[in-house]
C-alpha cells in the first residue's frame, strides 16, 4: 500500500517541489523559522494532492507507456474513487496549513499552482508540444509562495529573479526527459518537441536551455539574496546538475532517434515517389557504403529508388505480416524466413489458435521460397560494421518491422536505421526501441490503411520484386 502512494504522489517530486518553497523563504529571512517549516508540509501536501489527480486525468495515457504502465491507476491496484479521496484529503489539508499555519497569500499561490497544473498544464499537453512552458510555470510559483510567508513581497525583484530561475530550470529538464523518453511519448499519441527536427538540433537546444538557466541565477548577488560566493556556487552548482542529468538521459534512453517530417496526413503519387522523398530526407548517408534493405514486396520499390539516390548497396530482408481472418491487411503479428515470429498477444487472445498456427505456416512457406527465388539474383549482403536501413511502404502496427530490424540487429551493424514513408504512432515507438533511428515522413494522428495514403498502391508481384533486383 505504501509503495502504492509512493507511486501515486510521486513523493520524491513533490518533497523537492516543497524544498523550493522552503528555500524561498528561508532566502527571505535567512532563518529557519515555523512558517518555513509549515511552507514545506503544506506545499509537500498539496504537491502530492496535485500529482495524484494528474494520475487520474492521465491514467488511459500512462497505462500506454512502459514507464507509467505499473502506476496504481493502470495497473488497477487503487480504484478511481479511492485515489480522488486521497487528492481531496491532501489538497485539503495542504490548502489549510498554508493558509492558518503560514500566510492566506502563501495559501492562494499554492491554489493556483494546482489549478495551473492540473486545469491549464495538463490537458495542453495532450494538444501541444509547447505545453512544457505552461508547466514551467508551476516550478516557478512554489518559491513565491514561500517567498510571501515569510512577508516578502510579490512584486519584490529578488523573488521575481529566483521565480525566473526555476522557470528556465524547468525547460533544459523537460527536454532532457524526452530525450530519454521521446519515443514513449510519440507511442502514446502525444504532441513532443523530440518529433520535430534531428536530433544534433534537439541537444543543441537542451544545451542553450541549460545555459540560460544557469545564467539566470547571477541576479541573486545584485539583489542580495545570495552573496557572490554563494551565488556562483548555485551557478556552477545548476551547470553540473544538468551535465550529470544530460549525460544520464543520453545514457539510459530506451531508444532510437526519432525524426517525424510531418504530423498531418499526406499522400504519395506512388511507392517510387516515396522512395524519392525518403532519400532526400537520407542524404546524410548519401555514398557512405551504406545498405538499403527493402521489405519485400511493397518495401522493394521505394528501397531501389532510395538506395539508387543514396549511392547504396540493395538487398532485401524477408519478413511477412501475419494477418487477421477475413482481414489479411490487419497484421496480428510477424514471421521471418528463420520461422521466428512475435504475435500481438491482446489480438491473440480472441482469435483461434488454429488460425495463428495455419497462417504462420503458410507465411513461412511463402518466405521460404521467395528467398529461394531472390537469391538466384542477388547474393546476401554481409551487414556487420556497416550502415543498414531498412524500408518498408508503411508502417500500420510496426509488426513487420520490428521483427525485420531483431533479426538484422543480430548482424551488429555499424548503424540500424528504419526508414518509411508513413506509420502510425504506435508502429513508430515499437520499432524505435529496436533500432538507432527512425524517419518517418508522414505519422498523421489519425492512422487509417498504409494504402490510403498512395495514389497508387497496386500490389505488387514477386516478379516485379526479381526485375527490381535484376535491374540494380
Amino acid at each position: 500500500m505504501m509503495s502504492a502512494l509512493f507511486s501515486l504522489t510521486r513523493a520524491t517530486i513533490s518533497l523537492a517541489v516543497a524544498a523550493s518553497a522552503f528555500a524561498g523563504c528561508f532566502l527571505c529571512t535567512r532563518e529557519i523559522t515555523a512558517k518555513s517549516i509549515f511552507i514545506f508540509i503544506g506545499i509537500a501536501l498539496l504537491a502530492a494532492s496535485a500529482s495524484a489527480l494528474n494520475q487520474i486525468q492521465e491514467r488511459d495515457l500512462d497505462g500506454r507507456m512502459p514507464r507509467t504502465k505499473n502506476r496504481p491507476l493502470p495497473k488497477g491496484t487503487m480504484p478511481v474513487w479511492g485515489v480522488l479521496m486521497i487528492v481531496i484529503v491532501l489538497g485539503s489539508a495542504g490548502l489549510a496549513s498554508l493558509y492558518f499555519l503560514t500566510a492566506p497569500v502563501s495559501a492562494i499561490i499554492g491554489a493556483v499552482t494546482f489549478v495551473w497544473y492540473n486545469g491549464m498544464y495538463t490537458p495542453l499537453k495532450h494538444r501541444t508540444k509547447y505545453a512544457i512552458f505552461i508547466g514551467a510555470f508551476t516550478g516557478a510559483l512554489p518559491p513565491m509562495a514561500g517567498w510571501t510567508a515569510a512577508v516578502g513581497s510579490l512584486t519584490d525583484p529578488a523573488v521575481l529573479s529566483i521565480a525566473l530561475f526555476m522557470f528556465l530550470w524547468q525547460i533544459p529538464h523537460f527536454h532532457i526527459l524526452l530525450l530519454k523518453y521521446g519515443a514513449e511519448y510519440v507511442s502514446a499519441g502525444m504532441p513532443s518537441m523530440y518529433r520535430t527536427g534531428d536530433e544534433t538540433r534537439f541537444k543543441r537546444g537542451i544545451v542553450l536551455w541549460a545555459v540560460l538557466a544557469s545564467m539566470s541565477a547571477l541576479p541573486f548577488a545584485y539583489f542580495r539574496i545570495t552573496s557572490f560566493i554563494e551565488t556562483a556556487i548555485i551557478v556552477s552548482a545548476t551547470a553540473i546538475g544538468f551535465v550529470i542529468l544530460y549525460r544520464k538521459g543520453v545514457r539510459m534512453r530506451r531508444t532510437g532517434t526519432i525524426s517525424i517530417v510531418s504530423d498531418r496526413p499526406e499522400r504519395f503519387a506512388d511507392r517510387h515517389e516515396a522512395g524519392r522523398l525518403l532519400a532526400r530526407e537520407l542524404t546524410g548517408y548519401y555514398d557512405v557504403g551504406a545498405v538499403v534493405l527493402g521489405i519485400p514486396r511493397g518495401g522493394m520499390a521505394i528501397a531501389a529508388e532510395t538506395a539508387k539516390l543514396l549511392k547504396a548497396r540493395l538487398d532485401i530482408v524477408l519478413t511477412h505480416k501475419l494477418g487477421l481472418p477475413g482481414n489479411p491487411e490487419f497484421a496480428i503479428g510477424a514471421i521471418a524466413e528463420n520461422g521466428q515470429a512475435i504475435i500481438d498477444a491482446s489480438i491473440a487472445a480472441q482469435i483461434d489458435t488454429r488460425h495463428i498456427e495455419i497462417e504462420k505456416k503458410a507465411k513461412h512457406e511463402e518466405l521460404v521460397h521467395q528467398g529461394a527465388r531472390y537469391r538466384k539474383i542477388i547474393p546476401r549482403v554481409p551487414l556487420r560494421d556497416t550502415i543498414v536501413i531498412v524500408i518498408d511502404d508503411g508502417l500500420a502496427t510496426g509488426a513487420t518491422m520490428q521483427l525485420a530490424l531483431e533479426s538484422i540487429a543480430r548482424e551488429k551493424p555499424k548503424r540500424l536505421i528504419c526508414a518509411v514513408p508513413v506509420a502510425s504512432t504506435e508502429a513508430i515507438g515499437k520499432v524505435a526501441a529496436v533500432c538507432d533511428e527512425v524517419l518517418c515522413l508522414c505519422a498523421p494522428t489519425i492512422f487509417r490503411a498504409v494504402g490510403s495514403f498512395y495514389d497508387d498502391f497496386r500490389q505488387i508481384t514477386d516478379d516485379e520484386v526479381l526485375a527490381v533486383l535484376s535491374a540494380y
